[in-house]
C-alpha cells in the first residue's frame, strides 16, 4: 500500500496511539494538539511531526498543509 499523509487531531490515549500505528505503517503522520504536554501520550518511537494549536484554526491546518 502507498504511504499517506495523515493529520490526527488530538494526543490524547486514542490519538496518540492511532498515530503512531499509522507512522509505524510507514504513513507521513502530523499529530495537531492543544499543549506541548499532550504529546508525551505518543511513543518514543513515533516517526512524524507535531503541531501545538487549535486545529480549528485555519492558521494551524494551513501548518499541517491541509488544504
Amino acid at each position: 500500500m502507498a504511504s499517506q499523509y495523515i493529520v490526527v487531531v488530538g494526543c490524547g490515549r486514542l490519538g496518540s496511539i492511532l498515530a503512531f500505528r499509522l507512522s509505524s505503517q510507514g504513513n507521513s503522520v502530523v499529530v495537531i494538539g492543544l499543549h506541548e504536554s499532550f504529546f508525551s501520550n505518543l511513543s518514543s518511537d513515533f516517526s512524524g511531526f507535531q503541531i501545538i494549536g487549535d486545529a480549528s484554526e485555519i492558521v494551524i491546518l494551513r501548518s499541517a498543509k491541509v488544504e
